[in-house]
């Protein structure tokens, strides 16, 4: 790797390859392209060769020169370490980056055998903008999911999730069972059960990113009651969680970015994953 990078840190060297990657050219060629003596153009060709960056062919009298695809692809392989360690640093500290503002949602266990899932999270934002979020089929694929229907009581309200890695998700068909702009929504789901969304403005701490203090904004208790097998409680517990911080993002103008999603916010989601299961092991559910 330090070959590669003592090659690419010559101006004229990176020149020729730039000209090479348009096309396959003569030595002659690149004499004119690059403004250099041939002496000059053929030692540069010369090192490009011996470390492996571009090949040569005789053709009669001329010898064109063309690009090795090795070394590329090798570059290419260390720069996706790090371009990977990236995103997930950044899905890290934009994910749950404050705890006493993201607190972990709780669950308690039902007579019906049914899970009651809860989060209680603060929005420096205002009621009707975080209603019109959580409500808006325009609003929702921002930071949840694509939803078909409309807020009133007795309307379809059915949600695609958009973060799946093998394409499209199935719709999961849900109904509005309750509506109370923009203080209370609560709808069925065929995959989630029932979810709960109460909105009470509230004075809220405002980010130090937006600059601290204090605001008129929302309290939002959010309560999902499903069916669902002891592993698979920990996992809805970090995707709601990953998906109300994401909500904080949308109401700051900042869209989840779905197709990408797996690479970028998967590591986060698996961090906040294995605190909900270090609180709620197995047996204590």
């Amino acid at each position: 790797m330090q070959k590669a990078f003592e090659m690419l840190v010559e101006p004229q060297r990176r020149r020729i390859l730039e000209f090479l990657l348009e096309q396959p050219r003569s030595t002659g060629e690149l004499v004119e392209l690059l403004g250099l003596s041939q002496p000059g153009t053929s030692k540069h060709l010369r090192l490009l060769r011996e470390a492996g960056f571009v090949l040569v062919e005789p053709r009669g009298q001329q010898r064109i020169y063309s690009l090795a695809a090795a070394p590329f692809n090798e570059l290419a392989g260390w720069l996706d370490r790090y371009r990977s360690g990236i995103a997930a640093n950044k899905a890290n500290e934009s994910i749950n980056k404050d705890m006493s503002r993201h607190p972990l949602g709780t669950l308690e266990r039902l007579d019906d055998g049914t899970v009651r899932l809860t989060f209680v999270r603060e929005y420096a934002h205002p009621v009707e903008a975080v209603w019109a979020a959580i409500t808006d089929p325009a609003q929702t694929s921002k930071w949840w999911a694509a939803a078909r229907g409309s807020a009133q009581p007795g309307s379809e309200f059915s949600l695609q999730w958009l973060n799946g890695e093998d394409g499209e998700l199935e719709w999961w068909h849900g109904e509005v069972l309750r509506s109370e702009p923009p203080h209370l929504f609560e709808h069925s789901n065929s995959q989630h059960g029932l979810l709960r969304w109460e909105l009470e403005a509230a004075i809220v701490r405002v980010p130090d990113t937006a600059g601290g203090g204090s605001k008129q904004g929302t309290r939002l208790t959010f309560t999902n009651i499903v069916s669902a097998p002891d592993d698979a409680v920990t996992m809805s517990l970090a995707g709601w969680h990953v998906h109300l911080d994401h909500l904080q993002e949308a109401l700051e103008g900042r869209e989840a970015d779905w197709p990408p999603w797996m690479e970028t916010e998967l590591p986060a989601w698996r961090r906040i994953h294995e605190e909900y299961q270090a609180q709620y092991q197995p047996d204590s559910i």
